[in-house]
Formats: C-alpha cells, sequence, structure tokens
C-alpha cells in the first residue's frame, strides 16, 4: 500500500528543492571567473549535492580562490549543501516500513542511534532547512560586475 498523497507531494516537493539548491550552486559557480578546475561547474554537474558541497569547502579550492566575496559564497554553498545533502541522504536510502505498518519510509540505521521514521513532521523540517539553505545561498551571491 502507497502512503497518502500529501506525504508522497511532500517527499517530491523536498526532492525537487534539493535539486533546486544544487541548480543555483552550479548556476552560480557557471558565472563566477577565476575558479580553479575543481569548483568548474561542468566537473560538479553529475556529483551529489554530498560531493558538491566537500569540493566547496575543500581547502584545496577554496585556498585558490583570491576574492574575499567569492570565498565567503563559497563557505555558505558548501555549509548549506552539506546540510541539504544530510537530509537528502536519509531520504534516499530509506526503506518502506514494515508489511503492516503505516505506509511510510523509514530509515535503517547505518550507525547506532541512525534509524528514524521518514513521517509528515521530518518532511516538514527537511522542507523548511532546505528552504533556508536556498535563500542562504541566494542571498550569499556575489554580485555581477557590469
Amino acid at each position: 500500500m502507497l502512503p497518502d498523497d500529501d506525504y508522497l507531494l511532500k517527499i517530491g516537493r523536498l526532492t525537487y528543492s534539493v535539486t533546486l539548491v544544487e541548480g543555483l550552486v552550479l548556476s552560480e559557480l557557471s558565472r563566477l571567473t577565476g575558479l580553479p578546475p575543481g569548483l568548474r561547474a561542468r566537473k560538479l554537474a553529475g556529483r551529489s549535492a554530498g560531493a558538491i558541497g566537500k569540493a566547496l569547502q575543500d581547502p584545496g579550492n577554496i585556498g585558490h580562490v583570491t576574492e574575499p566575496a567569492v570565498r565567503e559564497w563559497l563557505r555558505v554553498a558548501g555549509e548549506e549543501l552539506a546540510a541539504v545533502a544530510r537530509l537528502s541522504h536519509a531520504l534516499l536510502h530509506a526503506r518502506p516500513a514494515e508489511a503492516g505498518e503505516e505506509p511510510r519510509l523509514h530509515r535503517w540505521p547505518v550507525e547506532v542511534g541512525e534509524s528514524f521514521d521518514i513521517t509528515h513532521e521530518w518532511l516538514d523540517t527537511a522542507q523548511s532547512t532546505v528552504d533556508d539553505a536556498i535563500r542562504q545561498v541566494d542571498r550569499s551571491r556575489v554580485p555581477s560586475r557590469v
């Protein structure tokens, strides 16, 4: 049996929002000049949110960026992507609840204490976190030089 439509809509909205954060970051990287090869949008485009976030936070990449505003945006975007990636990873690697239980996703424990249900409330909180990430990444963008 499938979960209710509202639950499935929340999963879809959250998944789309995660890709929106990735898209905002990649779009900004495409616009910025003077980035090291490890931060080029074309190189990062096929990677996960977590991998992109790590690349943005990598001192080996950031150390080659001379402009302070760009370094700050990389820091903010990397932190936001890392947070979004943890939520996305939990959702994408969850499994359906056991037969006879309420239809929902359940995150099995990978390590001690990581087992939890993906409830409506979890999805709402995750969506709020991703919405905040979208605002932070957009707000911290480097102004265009015209």
